[in-house]
């Protein structure tokens, strides 16, 4: 008897799972930055655009229409798209740009975080329409990256067309010593 109550309760739990994966893998929002693993890293008053990316993968191929809204960080990141829904087909993905803009007297080691909320319908009026929501959260740590950029680059390469210049005219010279004697 006990075995047929523990079976039962499994394959309840298991047919839970089943049913809800297909919701979890329904809709993705996905970006190069996430909590615990990767960082977005700015210096003080700069600016940086991202994108988070929405993919539809409903099991029932519909289209779906996703609303974003920023919950938290607006001090220092705001939506490209004033509007902010985005009609994302089934099996396709849709951009979401954000610009994030750090003010110029920042402490080094700051951290915020840009919370995005996500609500999915199928945009069906009347009747039953699929509806869903996901929570997207961006890190971002104030750093302060040495000039390895293009500014570097071009002190390069005015200290070897001046080392250039000084080794032409010192052989210049040379050849005119050697004229004169």
């Amino acid at each position: 008897m006990k075995n047929k109550t523990l079976y039962t309760k499994a394959g309840i739990v298991l047919g839970l799972l089943v049913l809800l994966s297909a919701n979890v893998l329904a809709f993705a929002v996905s970006s190069a930055y996430e909590p615990g693993i990767k960082s977005l890293e700015i210096n003080p008053g700069e600016t940086k655009d991202i994108v988070v990316i929405l993919q539809n993968m409903a099991p029932p191929e519909q289209d779906l229409i996703a609303k974003v809204t920023m919950t938290q960080g607006g001090e220092i990141a705001t939506l490209l798209d004033e509007d902010a829904t985005y009609s994302v087909p089934f099996g396709e993905k849709a951009n979401v740009e954000i610009r994030v803009t750090i003010p110029k007297k920042v402490d080094i080691g700051t951290s915020y975080d840009i919370e995005l909320s996500i609500v999915t319908s199928t945009g069906e009026e009347g009747g039953f329409g699929f509806s869903g929501g996901n929570e997207k959260t961006i890190p971002v740590i104030i750093t302060k990256k040495e000039g390895t950029g293009i500014n570097s680059w071009i002190y390069l390469v005015i200290l070897v067309l001046i080392i250039l210049i000084v080794v032409i005219f010192k052989n210049i010279d040379k050849k005119k010593g050697k004229k004169k004697k």
